[in-house]
């Protein structure tokens, strides 16, 4: 995707913006601890560490992530994005969290998330999302 013509310019920012709903899809869905909705915006071939490759391991990593969550709220911002052709895009996010857990009580996070985007049958979805916590 050049920037050299109208169509590219327009198909470059209906990208960017499709990949901008991801992050705000990513924070409704750790505030709702809605497990399938994570699962919709993940490529089926997404790797995650320890718990393994695609779905099943996105549910165990969301289990074990949210188990212990009475509430979060995850504020996106700064969400830079590089498209690289059709179908690969990095990007970087920032993001603060407020969040209460049974064990920790209330918790303020600043976030930096380094991601991996891949289009996948037509859909911008997340292939990689490395979480950095500041």
């Amino acid at each position: 995707m050049s920037d050299g013509g109208h169509v590219q310019g327009i198909e470059r920012a209906a990208a960017r913006d499709e990949i901008r709903q991801l992050a705000y899809r990513y924070a409704s869905a750790i505030e709702k601890r809605d497990v399938d909705a994570m699962v919709e915006l993940f490529v089926p071939h997404a790797r995650f560490g320890a718990y393994g490759e695609g779905a099943d391991a996105l549910r165990r990593l969301m289990h074990d992530s949210t188990s212990g969550l009475v509430f979060a709220v995850i504020l996106v911002a700064n969400h830079l994005i590089d498209v690289h052709d059709r179908d690969r895009a990095t990007g970087e996010v920032w993001a603060r969290c407020v969040a209460q857990t049974d064990d920790d009580g209330f918790i303020e996070q600043l976030i930096k998330y380094e991601d991996r985007y891949e289009r996948h049958e037509g859909r911008w979805l997340f292939l990689h999302r490395r979480h950095r916590l500041w």
